[in-house]
């Protein structure tokens, strides 16, 4: 006697010869005695295997079954209960899964980064949380960038003059596009940041200077005279006082212009020496005149130009190296070559040899700041002119710069270079899309799963007994409850994501399709055996099927569940909920609206109408379904075996092996030879059990397991943390073209370390120096050429008020300047120094005279006066903007330099190597 386990609940004993089948009559054929009560007794029924284990008749986990009996006991009666009345049933289900599906009309799509790939509640959420609050937004948001690459290699060198000439004109003509919104005409100039001047109130000479500054682009071009091209005024001035033609930057030399208006203006009260000492601090000389010409033969290249004489080109590598210049030589205004130029590769000396990209930075403003330049204009009093239309006008013109960088790169003359162009809106505007379901997309895949669910439970041989039209409607009635677990959600105010829209749905499909099939197969076999009579058959196939159906179920709700309160990240904490919910409709669709549909299905074959056409009705005598030896002549009528088969005492029944019992268990099994003389069961049966068995199959199982093992824990300890933005934007867009590229080529971003509220400035400079010099210690942060940091906003300052300090102390001793004032020898600059050492910081006393002689505005430690340090630092925001603009000292929410409540302005404007989000978050410093 040998012990085979037949479930992983209990084992019985079995002999070849012998089968115990309990208290069954002689006269009772083997063939009426179903095989999966012998075989799979559990789960069967799980209360026989219950009792013989109490009865210590077999073997098994008594809490387990004592589990399944109980769920079984329910699950029969639900069915039974399902079978008499399946019209109700479905009637009632249908409605309630029509009222969840109503609910989709109040969907709501999340497809903005920073609330759907950001810890919720975390570091970097409060962060943002602290700039919007205090800076209106991040400076992320007002870039346009624009990467060009070759194409169709995009590894071939980017160093060549076609593609450099190239850039500058798709960018130029891309840059004079406008857009009309609010009926007003909207261009780069009313949005674009500018380079500040001081007021020198004179209307005359301002209006020049506001009509002449560029919007501010960093570009590669800025190494050559052709990144004038791209400076605006798009239209020559002509400045007829000064009997200056057609005026750009093509052409335009702001060291000559000055000797021009002092030599015009130079018998008024013009201060000539501010504007002079203003253009000297900010590097404002001769411009791009005496900058390289990448086409000596341009007609408009200056012969000032140091190629324009001998006509050779210049070295695009060497001009390159060490970054480039705008059109002022500040630091505020150098541009690193890791920014503008990528995949750069040098020789020995150090200069450029090759680069596979070139990059250009648009600076726009950001909401605040644009609705503030235009707040007052006389003709957007009718636009109800706010914040939100500032955004809209923002988005507008750069969704079109977008679409014409895009129409351009298709022309013919310059499809030899790859021109992506990116922005945050535009990179919103494509996660919108692919957020916003694709209702072509998932009809044709719930109509590819109807096709093969239909093919896979259609029976040609015997169409009567057929289940195709039963799955064909029970994938309906999946898609239908994957719908109202959609509009449960979207009643329960989750938000919808890219996740949830195009994996869901199918994920839905893909594992609800298993319980369909588990059913089917299920009611295929009881009915097969003939053992259960036909008004049960339902409440037995959800016996047996029901409860691994509804464990395998409950795992998964309860795994998404506990995801959901585990992931802090919000996509895929939604994904989690919206998962769990529809897992649980599913589940509910299978439990009672599935074996409605079957038990329909059972009247039909009681009725013996064909499947996919119910009005046909099979005639033929069921003698002719079975052919070959061992067929068994049976009446057409139902077959059952008796219930006190299970409750009467252990009986001993002897079966011969032989051919004919062999076929009758192998029919029960589900074992035949199918349609078409072949089976996946029996296929199963006769060659893959038999191959599996051998000992060589198992050592080679045994081994590929061990290596895959090997290999995946190899590879977990690989993995690499956090999230590439390319993996969420769909591969057709342009956006994923400029976000490979950007990661191939550069992989920097510019990020910002920003005070927190209730920080000292006065009395914690020191610590702001040692806050910015330790940005020098982190690997990846892009330094100078000697190993430091560029300079920062506090820096600039001190740097200012020492230039001050120096001319007032010279004049000073010169006799110019006295305790008492000064005389007309003074400079601007030194005045500006007298009053400023006079301030004490006090609002009851704010000049005292005794400071002049004792007082500095920098001490010897190189710390900034710290009793007047506001005054000094408003005087700074007055006479020297353009250093304050491009050292990115941003105040907020209005409030005047004077004032001692305004506690936050950026620190440090650096860049850093990462493969992270373009425009980090900044750091806020507490």
């Amino acid at each position: 006697m040998t012990m085979v386990k037949m479930t992983s609940e209990v084992q019985i004993a079995m002999t070849p010869d012998k089968i115990n089948l309990g208290d069954v009559a002689p006269s009772q054929s083997l063939d009426t005695i179903e095989y999966d009560l012998l075989t799979r007794t559990s789960w069967t029924d799980a209360s026989i295997a219950y009792e013989e284990i109490k009865q210590e008749r077999a073997r098994g986990n008594q809490a387990s079954l004592w589990l399944r009996k109980h769920l079984q006991v329910h699950l029969y009666e639900v069915g039974c209960g399902i079978q008499r009345n399946p019209g109700k049933i479905l009637f009632v289900g249908l409605l309630i899964l029509a009222i969840f599906c109503v609910g989709l009309k109040s969907v709501r799509y999340e497809y903005e980064l920073e609330k759907l790939w950001i810890e919720e509640g975390g570091r970097v959420t409060r962060e943002l949380e602290y700039i919007r609050t205090k800076l209106g937004v991040s400076a992320a948001d007002s870039q346009q960038i624009i990467i060009q690459s070759s194409s169709p290699d995009i590894s071939a060198n980017i160093l060549r003059y076609e593609a450099l000439l190239t850039h500058v004109d798709l960018l130029r003509e891309a840059l004079q596009i406008e857009v009309d919104v609010f009926g007003q005409s909207w261009s780069l100039q009313d949005l674009c940041i500018k380079a500040s001047v001081p007021a020198f109130n004179h209307h005359f000479i301002d209006q020049i200077f506001e009509n002449i500054m560029p919007c501010i682009i960093e570009t590669p071009l800025d190494c050559f005279w052709e990144g004038s091209k791209l400076l605006s005024p798009w239209y020559p001035l002509t400045i007829e006082t000064f009997g200056i033609q057609n005026l750009t930057w093509l052409n335009l030399n702001p060291t000559r212009l000055m000797k021009t208006m002092i030599k015009t203006l130079g018998t008024t009260d013009f201060p000539f020496e501010s504007m002079e000492n203003f253009m000297a601090r900010s590097g404002i000389t001769t411009a791009y005149q005496k900058r390289p010409c990448l086409n000596p033969d341009d007609p408009e290249c200056p012969e000032t130009a140091p190629n324009k004489k001998s006509r050779i080109l210049p070295d695009i590598g060497a001009a390159l190296t060490g970054g480039c210049y705008g059109f002022a030589t500040t630091d505020g205004m150098h541009w690193p070559e890791s920014l503008i130029v990528g995949g750069i590769q040098k020789n020995r000396s150090g200069l450029i040899t090759r680069a596979g990209a070139l990059q250009t930075i648009i600076q726009l403003m950001d909401d605040k700041t644009m609705f503030d330049f235009h707040d007052g204009r006389y003709n957007l009093h009718n636009a109800d002119w706010s914040i939100e239309k500032a955004r809209e006008v923002i988005v507008a013109w750069q969704n079109k710069f977008t679409n014409e960088i895009k129409r351009l790169s298709k022309l013919a003359r310059y499809q030899q270079q790859c021109s992506n162009v990116f922005t945050l809106n535009t990179l919103t505007n494509v996660l919108r899309k692919s957020t916003t379901p694709d209702i072509e997309l998932l009809l044709i895949g719930a109509a590819l799963v109807l096709i093969y669910v239909s093919i896979a439970l259609v029976n040609l041989e015997r169409p009567e007994l057929s289940q195709g039209l039963t799955g064909f409607v029970g994938v309906l009635l999946l898609a239908l409850s994957i719908t109202a677990a959609f509009g449960l959600c979207a009643m329960l105010g989750l938000p919808f994501n890219a996740t949830t829209t195009q994996v869901l749905p199918f994920l839905g499909l893909g594992l609800g399709c298993n319980s369909i099939f588990m059913l089917t197969h299920t009611l295929n076999k009881i009915v097969s055996s003939g053992s259960v009579t036909i008004e049960r058959q339902t409440g037995e196939c959800l016996k047996r099927t029901g409860v691994s159906i509804i464990l395998s179920n409950a795992s998964l709700i309860l795994a998404f569940f506990l995801a959901a309160w585990l992931i802090p990240i919000p996509a895929l904490r939604y994904f989690s909920l919206q998962a769990a919910i529809l897992f649980l409709c599913s589940l509910t669709a299978t439990l009672f609206l599935f074996p409605a549909v079957f038990s329909l299905d059972l009247r039909r074959r009681a009725a013996r109408r064909l499947d996919l056409f119910c009005c046909v009705v099979k005639n033929d005598d069921v003698q002719k379904r079975s052919k070959g030896p061992f067929a068994t002549e049976m009446e057409q009528q139902a077959r059952y075996m008796n219930d006190e088969l299970f409750v009467k005492p252990v009986a001993i029944i002897l079966t011969d092996e032989n051919q004919d019992n062999e076929l009758r268990f192998k029919r029960q099994r589900g074992i035949d030879d199918g349609c078409f003389g072949w089976s996946l069961s029996l296929t199963a049966a006769e060659y893959y059990v038999p191959l599996i068995r051998r000992p060589v199959v198992r050592a080679l199982v045994l081994l590929s397991f061990i290596s895959l093992a090997t290999f995946g824990l190899w590879g977990s300890m690989r993995l690499e943390d956090g999230l590439e933005l390319s993996g969420l934007v769909p591969k057709s867009s342009n956006e994923y073209e400029y976000m490979r590229h950007q990661q191939r080529f550069f992989g920097v971003y510019r990020i910002f370390a920003i005070t927190q509220a209730n920080f000292e400035y006065p009395t914690n400079q020191r610590l702001l120096y040692e806050y910015h010099d330790a940005f020098t210690r982190v690997e990846k942060i892009v330094k100078n050429d000697d190993g430091g940091l560029p300079g920062f906003w506090l820096s600039h300052f001190r740097d200012w008020l020492l230039d001050l300090q120096k001319t007032f102390d010279i004049e000073w001793n010169q006799g110019y300047i006295k305790l008492e004032g000064w005389n007309q020898s003074a400079s601007n600059d030194a005045i500006l120094a007298y009053k400023l050492l006079l301030q004490t910081g006090r609002t009851d006393n704010p000049v005292d005279k005794r400071l002049l002689t004792s007082n500095r505005l920098v001490k010897e430690d190189g710390i900034i006066n710290p009793k007047a340090f506001y005054h000094y630092l408003t005087a700074w925001y007055n006479k020297d903007p353009l250093m304050y603009s491009s050292s990115q000292s941003l105040q907020f929410e209005g409030c005047t330099l004077s004032q001692k409540n305004c506690r936050c302005l950026i620190l440090l404007k650096s860049l850093f190597r990462n493969n992270s989000v373009p425009g980090a978050p900044a750091q806020a410093m507490g």
